[in-house]
């Protein structure tokens, strides 16, 4: 309770005498009152200055007690008040305590209400703290009702989030719902994941910014950590950084599909001592993002790391199941399964297809003479130079032992030909191994998809034009088209 000195009284009384009764009694109990004249000069020194209780007769002029209170409730919660009210007036009493007065006083001939007042004032100012506390409380118990409420729905939401990406395997799809799911976690005009590759940033996906440039992307950019301070800063730190207005930070880089952002947050994606990328969300107004934004967005961006880092793993188990170990080229299995596909759609528009199997001549001499491990280089050293001379569209897969087998997609017979010709030559340079330099040469059987071939039917001819040139000497090409035979290469 506040020591009498220290209440601030605010008295409306229009009669001076009773007025200086009024602050003489209250003095003698420690008490100070400012005094207004009638009720217009109360509510301009209430609005001028704080007080913690207001004591007024009901009877002023300009405004009565009961409509100083009721102008007062218009504008919020009411400060304690004690209304003084004449003999017989009891019913104007009741209406003050009805608009929120805290009690009266009835104002009797012999003026005991003077004594009265002290009391009435301490019991008022104890009643409105009690009222005041009742109320911080109930708020305080509301506002961690709704924290705890944000924070079960966060917590759900992250299980749903997280469970969704944990359903992926692709990484195209775990990006998109990285991006998709972020909107549940923080609202933003537009986001973005950049993946950190060798002190380079690559925007993988992004989404939102087409809706303030329709003619450019985000998608696709490279932006070294020099270029992005901001990104570089977080990348450094681990930790996420929060520009709230963009226009004030003289470091923030911009580029046209980006010069309507006025807000930025940027999370790192870290998988234990190692940053994968940011997450970045965008906002066209200043101000959007806070702190409690990025204490969300942590978690969300640890189930993006998992989800991004199980997707390589996926794709690397992918990739492993379908590469032919030694060589690196595709194995038997995968190789008819894209041949399968090409067939396919050579035969529906009526492309040419070719084939082409090819065979390291004395391959056993290589073993026998060198060994296993040299023999193995010299597999892998024929492999790269087949690839290095061979299209991106072309499919080469080993086909067995020293057999590698390609597919030419978009090839007839005399392109074909010219390629096999092409690997037939890569092979006179000697290749260097563990032993020595060692000189091999190449056979190879060429042959065209014909009118309703099948993929055996192809590959068949193919392998027998490789032993055609077997037969006629080896070091050479077969080409067979349409039951006709070619041999070409060295005699």
């Amino acid at each position: 309770m506040p020591e009498p000195k220290d209440v601030r009284i605010l008295l409306m009384e229009d009669d001076p005498g009773l007025a200086r009764l009024f602050q003489k009694r209250l003095a003698r109990h420690g008490y100070q009152a400012d005094l207004a004249r009638d009720g217009e000069e109360g509510l301009a020194m209430y609005d001028a200055d704080s007080y913690d209780i207001l004591v007024m007769d009901h009877v002023m002029p300009v405004y009565t007690g009961v409509e100083v209170i009721r102008i007062l409730a218009a504008r919020g919660p009411l400060p304690p008040i004690i209304m003084v009210t004449g003999t017989g007036s009891e019913q104007i009493a009741v209406e003050a305590m009805k608009l929120g007065a805290s009690d009266y006083l009835v104002k009797d001939v012999d003026g005991g209400y003077f004594e009265l007042l002290p009391s009435v004032i301490e019991q008022a100012l104890h009643q409105h703290r009690l009222v005041e506390e009742k109320r911080r409380a109930e708020a305080e118990r509301e506002q961690l009702l709704i924290a705890e409420r944000d924070q079960r729905l966060l917590a759900e939401t992250l299980a749903e989030v997280t469970l969704a990406l944990a359903s992926l395997t692709s990484s195209e799809e775990v990006l998109g719902e990285i991006l998709h799911q972020a909107r549940r976690i923080v609202p933003h005009s537009a986001s973005s994941i950049a993946l950190l590759e060798d002190g380079m940033f690559c925007i993988a996906r992004s989404q939102g910014y087409e809706a303030f440039h329709p003619e450019q992307s985000q998608s696709g950019g490279m932006h070294s950590l020099s270029e992005m301070p901001f990104n570089r800063n977080v990348v450094e730190s681990r930790r996420s950084l929060i520009i709230r207005d963009t226009a004030q930070e003289p470091q923030w880089v911009t580029f046209e599909v980006t010069n309507w952002v006025k807000a930025c947050i940027l999370i790192p994606i870290c998988l234990q001592d190692r940053v994968l990328g940011l997450l970045r969300l965008d906002s066209d107004t200043p101000g959007t993002f806070s702190e409690r934004d990025a204490e969300r967005l942590r978690p969300f961006a640890n189930a993006a790391a998992i989800a991004l880092e199980n997707a390589r793993l996926f794709r690397e188990v992918q990739r492993l199941a379908n590469i032919d170990e030694l060589t690196g080229t595709y194995n038997r299995r995968f190789f008819f399964e894209l041949a399968e596909r090409e067939l396919g759609r050579a035969c529906r528009f009526g492309h040419p297809l070719s084939a082409v199997m090819l065979d390291i001549d004395h391959f056993k001499r290589v073993n026998d003479h060198h060994g296993h491990t040299v023999g193995d280089q010299v597999l892998r050293e024929v492999a790269r130079r087949c690839h290095e001379n061979i299209r991106e569209v072309d499919i080469l897969g080993r086909y067995g032992g020293e057999e590698f087998i390609i597919m030419l997609p978009e090839t007839d017979a005399v392109g074909a030909s010219a390629t096999a010709e092409r690997l037939r030559r890569i092979a006179h340079t000697a290749i260097i191994t563990d032993r020595g330099p060692v000189t091999v040469t190449l056979s190879l059987g060429v042959a065209t998809l014909n009118q309703n071939d099948s993929l055996h039917a192809m590959l068949k001819r193919a392998d027998q034009a490789l032993y055609g040139a077997k037969q006629a000497g080896r070091n050479r090409v077969c080409v067979v088209e349409s039951g006709l035979w070619a041999v070409n290469g060295e005699q």
